[in-house]
Formats: C-alpha cells, structure tokens, sequence
C-alpha cells in the first residue's frame, strides 16, 4: 500500500473512511463482537465450546469471518504485534518446559498459566485486521462497549445491594462459587460477570476513561441525548461498586483529567456529585466504610504500610521470591499444590518473574515498551478531522500508565477485563492507520508500526 505525501483535507479523509468498508459485509457486526469479546472474557470455560471462553469462541469466530471476507487484503504485523507475539512464545515454551518435567503440573497448569498472552494476540490480530479494514469501527466499537458496560455497572449495582438472582447469574456464568457464597471476612462487591473484582474494575476503569475523553474531544456517540449521561451514570457507579480502590481512582481520576483539561468542569462537577451521594446512600456507605478500614489497617511486621500493600509484600518475600532463586532464568513454573504458598501472586511482575523467570520479565517488559511506544507514535499520525482515535489513543495511554503501577499488586494484563479490552482498542487504534496512510507533514519512516498483508498489497 502507497501512503500519501500530503495532509488530507478533512472531508477528503471522511470520504476515504467512509468508503473503506467495501470488503466488510456488517461493520456494525463487527463493532458489536469486538466490543463483545471483553465484555464476555471473565466467563468459564466450556460455556459454548469445550475448554474455551465466551470472548475465545467470539474471537476465534471472527478471525474466520475476516479471512473469508478480506483474503489478502488482511493485514497482520507491527511492532506491538511482534512483540507481543515473542512475549506469547516465551511464556508458552517455558511454561511447556516445566510441565514436560514435573509430575506435579498436567494441561490444565498450562492452559493457566501458558496460553494468556496467546488468547490477546489472538484478540490483538483479529482487532488489527478489522481497524485496517473497516472505517469507523473503533467509533461504532466504543458505542457498544459503553452499553455493554453500563449494563455491567447495572448489574454490579444490583449485586452489591443483595438483589435475588444476580449474583447467582455471575457465579453460574464465571464459575466463581464465592461470588455466592461470600467469605464472612469479605465485604459484598460488584462483580458483574467477571471471575473477579479487579477484573471487572479494570473494564470498567478503562471504558470510563475512554468515554470521558470521547465527551472531552467532543465526539457526539448517540442520537438521543439521555442515553450517554445514562450509561456514565452506571459505569461510575459500576466501578465504584467493585470497591477496588487502586482501579477506582485511575477510573475516576483519569475521567478528571480529561474533564478538566478539556474546560468541561460542568460535567466534573456533576460526576464528583454524583459521587459522593452513591457513597453515601445506606447500604454502600457501611460496605464502603468497612472495606476501607479492612484495606487500611496496619500491620506488626509493616508498620508503614497498610494492610492490603503489607500482605502482598509478606508474600512475596517470604513465599514466591525463594521459588525463584534455585532457577531465576526460566523461573520456577506454574504454582503447584506441593508447593505450599499463597494461592495468588498479586503482582504481574511478580507472577512472571516465579512462572517464566528472568527470560519472561524481559519479553513482557519489551512488549509494554512497544506497546507504549507505538501508541506514543500514533498521536503524531492522527488526523486533524479524528478525534475519536486521538481521544482513544490519549485514553488508553493514560490507563497504561496507571497500569504499570497498580500492576505491583495484581496480575491485571494475565487477568481478563482490560487486558482484552486493551489489545482490541490498541489493535483497532494501530490498524486503522492503513484506511489512508500516514497523514502528518513530516515524512519520517513509521514503518515498525505498519503490519503487512498476508499475500500481496492491500489497497486503501
């Protein structure tokens, strides 16, 4: 494909986006099942098709279509792509390596603990070819998954105030049976239908912020003006119902940034209003209450540090780091029965380092490090006349940030929810960059994000 040496005039780009949908038959389709694909990706597996998940069938489903539907013109690559792909083999190798060689770990450790980063590429390829393929789709995609998540939030509203029936809903749908009967020491928390609360939080985290900054860049997303107010409404009380703080204040904070920095104080001001009178309705004002003086009590051995951050790193010392010393290269493998440790990791950099060691931190770390860099190089490429991949592009950026430090306490990119939801965006983000070609005056090379068709040149 031929890229353009000059700046597109902004309705000569909107006609070359409208008319760059000729090789998909349902667009709208598409947008709803890449929306669909995170939405679903905390359910069990088996549901439909044995040994896989809801969004593993959707993704899997629509790879098919799009190779029946565009042939050549399907495009795969980039740098994100790349590494993500390395990161995929790494972890699936290494983790193979340790099950060939301890009795203790049988398929289901590996399907665990190996086949992750390979469900995202799978999800990345499927998102990127679309967004090379289809205008307007991260447009129609974020149309309903902001649907998909105010029912979410809904759900999750229902579920923390003890409605008949809608925790059972998620314990049949994730297989989760705490979801039902709830440890006397845990607090009620809105799950929707996720396996777990940082999952869901993470969703809804990242769709709040990617909904304020479309407000924020003024994209209009539907006819009628009461739907999107509605459905702010009940993402903001969704996520505050998880009651994951860390995921809470990155939601909420990163939805402020936006807000403020675009002069909308209006609409902040009613949010933090909004707030603060679901926080202290009845019933979650005692749960919230509750949970906080449960996260913040502090410890003997960690005087300094709250309870929930104190745990962790009583774990990590004196658990899952010696697991690692006798093989810091590979690591130590998927956690086995025998060896006698603390169910979860609560750290991404923690669980690679015990799972694929040294080897599999570096190939995680190069990725995060193109997939940042990618996205940085994206903002230099957007066009005038797109502000929805430039509020996008922003929003995730924003998020991945936020990410890398709450990644400290939980596993969130080898947890469904917003890992999913951020390889769909990123691969539809990075895509769409061969609808027109390269729109900036400058003509520096870019070539490292660009993917290539399958067979031969795809036309624009």
């Amino acid at each position: 494909m031929t890229t353009t040496n000059t700046v597109l005039q902004g309705s000569d780009w909107k006609a070359q986006i409208a008319g760059a949908t000729s090789d998909i038959r349902n667009p709208r389709l598409l947008a709803f099942c890449l929306a669909l694909i995170p939405t679903v990706s905390g359910t069990k597996r088996g549901l439909l098709v044995p040994g896989l998940r809801l969004s593993e069938v959707l993704a899997i489903a629509v790879l098919g279509l799009l190779l029946m539907n565009l042939h050549r013109h399907f495009r795969v690559g980039g740098a994100v792509f790349w590494g993500l792909l390395a990161y995929s083999a790494v972890t699936a190798v290494v983790v193979a390596l340790h099950w060939f060689n301890s009795s203790d770990l049988g398929p289901r450790d590996f399907i665990a603990y190996g086949l992750g980063p390979i469900v995202l590429l799978l999800t990345f390829t499927v998102s990127y070819a679309a967004g090379a393929a289809c205008g307007e789709l991260l447009l129609n995609v974020c149309r309903y998954l902001i649907l998909l998540a105010a029912i979410m939030g809904g759900l999750a509203f229902l579920q923390i105030a003890g409605v008949a029936g809608s925790r059972k809903l998620a314990s049949v749908l994730t297989g989760n049976q705490t979801i039902l009967n709830m440890p006397n020491w845990k607090v009620p928390r809105g799950i929707g239908i996720f396996h777990s609360w940082h999952a869901y939080a993470s969703y809804m985290a990242l769709t709040l912020i990617v909904a304020i900054a479309l407000l924020a860049y003024g994209v209009r997303l539907y006819n009628r003006a009461f739907v999107f107010p509605t459905c702010m409404a009940l993402v903001g009380i969704g996520l505050i119902s998880s009651l994951t703080f860390g995921m809470a204040l990155l939601g909420l904070g990163g939805a402020a940034y936006f807000l403020l920095r675009k002069g909308k104080w209006a609409v902040a001001t009613l949010g933090a209003v909004l707030i603060l009178v679901v926080s202290q309705t009845s019933f979650v004002s005692d749960i919230l209450s509750e949970r906080v003086n449960r996260q913040s009590q502090i410890t003997n051995e960690y005087g300094f540090l709250p309870q929930t951050v104190a745990f962790r790193v009583a774990i990590w010392t004196r658990e899952f780091i010696p697991l690692v010393a006798d093989n810091p290269l590979t690591g130590h493998g998927p956690i086995r029965a025998s060896d006698r440790v603390f169910q979860y990791a609560e750290s991404m950099y923690i669980l690679v380092l015990v799972t694929t060691g040294v080897i599999g931190v570096i190939s995680f770390l190069v990725f995060v490090v193109l997939l940042i860099g990618s996205l940085v190089r994206r903002t230099r490429s957007v066009h005038i006349s797109d502000p929805v991949t430039s509020a996008v592009v922003e929003a995730v950026l924003l998020f991945i940030i936020g990410l890398l430090v709450l990644m400290f306490i939980h596993p969130y990119l080898n947890d469904a929810g917003s890992s999913e939801l951020l390889v769909v965006l990123v691969g539809i983000v990075l895509g769409s960059r061969h609808l027109i070609g390269d729109h900036r005056t400058s003509q520096r090379s870019e070539d490292s994000d660009r993917g290539v068709p399958v067979v031969g040149k795809a036309g624009a």
